[in-house]
């Protein structure tokens, strides 16, 4: 059996409205019967952390069947601990960000291509320019997205943006308090 490690799972677009809706028991149960050790979730949006060998990517598509033979067809994405804590670090908002529920990073898919990036950040600048000087700042470095959203996020022009459209890939959000307390979830696993 393969060495375990910590392993973050983030769901998109669960529990939002009416559509898609899992409690976070059976989240975990189906990480459980996946394999995953000492499954943690974290809020009732679609995070979990648990211990596991293997390839994350190999996760994802595990996660995701087992997840739409349920009946819900959601995105998956399966991060190595380092990647979330790569986040934090690269994060150049951090320093605007007086509130971490209105400070969002933002985890691809895969990486973007050279025109990806571009449609993204082109988007991006459009939003943020469309609002007379009210704070609202994005950044695009490596394979993340930060969004500084002063005013609260749904009141930010960056909810316009169609992500899928002008990136080509899956992306999922999460606010700063929420990455912060995964990590810390993580590092107590080991």
């Amino acid at each position: 059996m393969p060495p375990t490690r910590p392993l973050v799972v983030l769901l998109r677009g669960i529990n939002v409205g009416r559509a898609n809706r899992l409690a976070m028991a059976d989240f975990r149960a189906v990480l459980t019967e996946l394999g995953l050790q000492d499954v943690q979730t974290v809020l009732q949006s679609g995070n979990a952390i648990g211990r596991a060998g293997g390839d994350p990517a190999d996760h994802e598509r595990t996660v995701h069947d087992a997840l739409a033979a349920r009946g819900l067809t959601v995105a998956v994405l399966v991060r190595e601990v380092a990647d979330l804590a790569l986040a934090v670090d690269q994060d150049p908002l951090a320093v605007l960000a007086t509130d971490p529920s209105r400070h969002l990073i933002g985890f691809l898919a895969e990486p973007l291509t050279a025109d990806a990036r571009t449609r993204l950040t082109d988007a991006l600048q459009t939003a943020q320019d469309s609002v007379l000087d009210a704070g609202d700042r994005f950044a695009v470095v490596g394979d993340h997205v930060f969004l500084w959203c002063p005013h609260g996020v749904s009141r930010s022009p960056f909810g316009t943006v169609p992500w899928p459209a002008r990136a080509g890939v899956v992306a999922t959000l999460r606010n700063a308090r929420t990455v912060r307390s995964l990590l810390d979830r993580a590092a107590a696993l080991g």
